[in-house]
């Protein structure tokens, strides 16, 4: 049987202690106008709770009757598999909406509408935060391996072996041992303690002002004001044929000149 009793008159009960059972297992508390108020205050905790989660509003205790100096709040969700959502979410699709989601093995935040939008992912794996706008993402992406930063197809892998960059068809990677860059995996250049490596897909080239070094396949070319051989011991020549064209003078000055 349900019992109505409705009044224009305030209600007001105290007492030592209340309360309030419902054997049918529901309780409603409405403030029917507009701007209508329900206010719960105590003064150390308030707590909501279901059978595996709870909300707890606490302030510190004080030996006084003064107003606590802090206060906290915790949101518990329990169970299998424990959610807790907080959004906000506009009436206007153009407007942006953020959210927060946690569940017991992840972090959510998002803020943005579709195409334009931010979100912070945390879990025991690592951590990523990314921006998209309508043609272009770029993020950040943390693990206890390595970093990767993005922007389009530009990226940038920081691991404990060394630093990778790529952008399109050239990379730079550094490790302990070497530097090797590269513009398509035809034309390379690659430091390390043996030496320097250039290879190039059609030609090499080391240029100082107007001296220049050209390695192609079709042989080596020098131009230079001057060239100057250094040899301790000794120089060999072997080649299908040697053409010398001297504008002025030649010099060789040997202890034996032998020609065969």
């Amino acid at each position: 049987m349900t019992i109505e009793q409705i009044s224009n008159d305030n209600w007001v009960q105290t007492h030592q202690g209340i309360a309030i059972t419902s054997m049918a297992g529901e309780i409603t508390i409405n403030s029917c106008v507009p701007n209508g108020t329900i206010d719960c205050m105590a003064g150390m905790y308030v707590n909501l709770k279901s059978a595996k989660s709870r909300i707890n509003i606490t302030s510190n205790e004080q030996e006084t009757e003064a107003p606590s100096t802090s206060g906290q709040i915790e949101i518990v969700a329990g169970g299998a598999l424990p959610i807790v959502m907080i959004s906000t979410v506009p009436e206007d699709d153009a407007v942006t909406g953020s959210s927060l989601t946690l569940t017991g093995s992840s972090v959510e935040v998002t803020t943005g509408i579709p195409g334009e939008s931010a979100g912070l992912q945390l879990s025991p794996q690592g951590a990523s935060l990314s921006a998209s706008a309508e043609t272009l993402k770029s993020g950040i992406n943390i693990t206890p391996y390595g970093i990767v930063i993005q922007v389009g197809e530009t990226t940038i892998t920081i691991t404990a072996n060394g630093v990778m960059m790529t952008c399109g068809d050239s990379s730079f990677n550094l490790t302990a041992s070497s530097i090797v860059e590269s513009v398509t995996p035809a034309s390379t250049r690659a430091l390390s303690s043996t030496g320097h490596t250039l290879v190039g897909a059609e030609l090499n080239q080391i240029i100082s002002a107007e001296t220049r070094m050209v390695i192609a396949p079709s042989g080596v070319t020098t131009t230079a004001a001057t060239k100057g051989d250094d040899v301790d011991a000794t120089v060999e020549l072997m080649a299908a044929g040697v053409s010398e064209l001297i504008d002025a003078e030649k010099e060789t000055t040997s202890s034996i000149n032998t020609t065969i």
